[in-house]
């Protein structure tokens, strides 16, 4: 695998995310970089995790894209979100912490396969070097029928936005489902 390097380093994921009041699931998103994705892919299964690939969100304006990952968890067991003590962003949005160790974990050749998905994925926008960012959009308990449509509402229809597009849309998003309930 072209980023073995990076993976075999990698025994515990600590992301910084931000969160929004998202009905009926948790809903999470940040920068990270790209080796912990594939290192997610690689040592979490598909009975744990569903990765979505396709999206992109630009940081600045004229800058290539990023690879923005879904990540639809499934086993909430397989990581742990801790709330940080600061006061919100000036959006409404909360800072949090996404933890990980994956020391007891082994890669089997389906997370293989799809391991190398996301890091080709990355490479691919990267123009063919080993990517070193990501960003990511990490679901907790969302319904599994709503899965496709969350990945095509929220990233798949908007490819290349910027940073701050996404983070207006999520709020938009989360407060027109406010009062809807869950499927």
């Amino acid at each position: 695998m072209p980023n073995e390097a990076a993976l075999v380093e990698i025994r515990h994921l600590l992301w910084s995310a931000t969160t929004c009041e998202y009905p009926s699931a948790g809903v999470y998103f940040g920068l990270s970089l790209h080796a912990e994705h594939v290192a997610i892919a690689r040592f979490l299964t598909p009975r744990q995790v569903r990765i979505m690939l396709g999206g992109t969100v630009t940081l600045r304006p004229g800058e290539g894209p990023f690879p923005m990952n879904y990540f639809a968890l499934r086993d909430p067991s397989a990581l742990k979100v801790k709330p940080v003590d600061q006061p919100p962003l000036h959006n409404g949005f909360r800072h949090v912490k996404i933890t990980c160790g994956f020391d007891r974990l082994q890669p089997t050749p389906e997370t293989e396969v799809i391991a190398r998905q996301v890091d080709d994925n990355g490479r691919r926008l990267a123009g063919g070097k080993p990517a070193s960012t990501a960003a990511f959009l990490l679901t907790i308990g969302l319904p599994t029928s709503r899965e496709d449509h969350f990945h095509k509402q929220t990233l798949l229809d908007h490819p290349g936005q910027g940073w701050d597009e996404f983070y207006q849309r999520m709020r938009e998003l989360a407060e027109s489902l406010h009062g809807i309930p869950p499927a």
